[in-house]
């Protein structure tokens, strides 16, 4: 892709820029295709976890993938350029690679929901498991995006007939497109994870002293093991760990706000 792109003289190219977007061209490459390995050994151990039947999810989350795709493609027909057909062949690439992380994702919840009935031990193991590996891949697929985002930038400050405040706008609205396809994935086993997690917290400790500074003290134990569970998170604070230009995308968005207005 770079070597297409960097042939292609009916645009101002700058070498370096041009240059520095193939470096990011080829770690999103490489990083779609870790994901994509992460995503495939996720469905596994979650399998091992707790049986899920895997054909639906991936039907559902292939589905999204070629909607997600479609949604990308329209740019082309907004900007029929070079420069666009490269950024819908990353994203392309991107939405590849994190189709298994996205089917494990929904694998996270199909498991917490079917674990629900077993021994309290197991429940526990098998929560912390999946809470783990779902933060996991919410950091791998944060990566891509990253990747994908930056690459993009790139690709628009090597043709310097359209770099200014709408190059960025583009920037924003395609950070923030990733940014919410996440979020909106994670959130499904997220939900998941929260009701088993809330269940396993009312057992472990109960609210049943008939006294008041007996319910204080069982209220205390109660805040302590809703931490260990990692119940006292939002999704906000998991996208901003998981997502590493989400706090840099909302900055952005504000100031060109600012600008415009």
């Amino acid at each position: 892709m770079w070597l297409w792109a960097f042939v292609d003289q009916g645009r101002a190219v700058d070498v370096g820029p041009f240059l520095l977007w193939g470096i990011l061209v080829t770690a999103l490459g490489i990083a779609s295709g870790l994901v994509f390995d992460f995503g495939i050994a996720s469905c596994g151990a979650i399998d091992r976890l707790q049986r899920v039947e895997w054909r639906r999810l991936r039907i559902q989350m292939v589905l999204a993938a070629s909607v997600a795709s479609l949604v990308v493609a329209v740019n082309l027909v907004i900007d029929p350029s070079v420069g666009a057909v490269r950024g819908i062949c990353l994203t392309i690439i991107a939405i590849i690679g994190g189709v298994p992380a996205g089917i494990a994702l929904l694998g996270v919840r199909a498991a917490a929901a079917t674990g629900a009935s077993a021994e309290r031990s197991r429940r526990l193991n098998t929560y912390r498991e999946l809470r783990s590996r779902s933060i996991q891949l919410l950091n791998a697929l944060g990566t891509l995006v990253a990747l994908t985002t930056f690459a993009l930038g790139a690709s628009i400050l090597a043709n310097a007939a359209r770099q200014g405040i709408a190059s960025i706008q583009v920037i924003l609205v395609f950070g923030g497109f990733g940014t919410t396809l996440v979020a909106a994935v994670y959130q499904i086993p997220r939900s998941a994870l929260r009701e088993e997690g809330t269940r396993l917290a009312a057992e472990l400790s109960p609210l049943a002293a008939p006294d008041v500074a007996g319910l204080r003290q069982e209220l205390e134990e109660r805040d302590r093991v809703e931490r260990l569970l990692g119940l006292q998170t939002d999704l906000m604070s998991d996208l901003q760990s998981g997502i590493v230009i989400f706090s840099p995308l909302l900055a952005a968005a504000t100031a060109v706000l600012i600008r415009g207005g």
